[in-house]
């Protein structure tokens, strides 16, 4: 019986000590913010003084650095990515926050005329389903995207799919 009460104890103490949270906080009241959320932020500050020019210019370097990348439909980093996240992943490093699925993408976005189409502006596809597919404008009729046949490539909008398949042009919100 006493090996019971002290097995029991035992248990009871590693489940008490194990569920013990391990986030402090100090009597100060200063909090930290977590890193990842940290450098979102700062991010963020960074592009806010950019010059217009500056930020489009950033946007296609972050958007360049992903070509090659092999497309994985729900993947989200340069081992595999499919064109939301590809998206989401540019824009995060910019320090702006974006949704992830194509549709939310497009619904989040504001519609710009095609003919009013900027660097960094989301140009997005359809299906007879909704919004699969969005690219990001990078100039020159061009946009950068996720194929799911290529991997992130840089295409021309003057192919004949992406007219076939054109939705429209969205610009995030500052």
């Amino acid at each position: 019986m006493s090996i019971r009460i002290l097995i029991s104890s035992f248990l009871f103490s590693i489940l008490l000590f194990s569920c013990t949270p391990s986030v402090r906080f100090s009597s100060n009241n200063s909090r930290k913010l977590p890193d990842s959320k940290l450098s979102i932020i700062e991010k963020k500050k960074k592009y806010d003084i950019l010059s217009s020019n500056e930020k489009k210019e950033k946007i296609v370097d972050v958007a360049e650095q992903w070509i090659g990348v092999p497309y994985q439909y729900g993947g989200d980093s340069f081992n595999g990515v499919d064109c939301s996240a590809f998206v989401q992943n540019v824009y995060s490093e910019m320090g702006l926050a974006v949704p992830r699925t194509a549709q939310e993408q497009f619904d989040y976005t504001d519609r710009i005329n095609k003919s009013g189409k900027s660097i960094g502006d989301l140009v997005f596809f359809k299906k007879d389903t909704g919004i699969s597919h969005v690219g990001i404008y990078v100039g020159n009729n061009e946009i950068i995207h996720a194929s799911s046949s290529r991997g992130v490539v840089r295409e021309s909008l003057d192919t004949q799919w992406l007219e076939k398949v054109f939705a429209g042009i969205g610009r995030v919100p500052k």
